[in-house]
């Protein structure tokens, strides 16, 4: 994580616990949000794993960007 000063979430996934965090925008920055994984990055997901991280990444960003007033997209390859 960053030493700026972050918002973050935190949610469960099976044994696994996402933490996301986004360092606090500057006007006008393009900004990215980075989630680390405790104990460790999964590696074992079913497709409703899948499904709970991306509910849980769904909300967390939803909530970040109500609380700062920006729109938010997501890119998944």
């Amino acid at each position: 994580m960053s030493a700026e000063p972050a918002i973050t979430r935190t949610w469960s996934v099976g044994r696994y616990t996402a933490h996301l965090s986004v360092a606090r925008p500057k006007p006008g920055a393009v900004m990215c949000a980075v989630i680390e994984w405790t104990p460790g990055v999964p590696r074992d997901f079913t497709d409703r794993d899948y499904q709970k991280y991306r509910d849980g990444r769904d909300r967390a960003l939803s909530q970040i960007a109500a609380e700062l007033g920006i729109n938010v997209a997501v890119v998944e390859a």
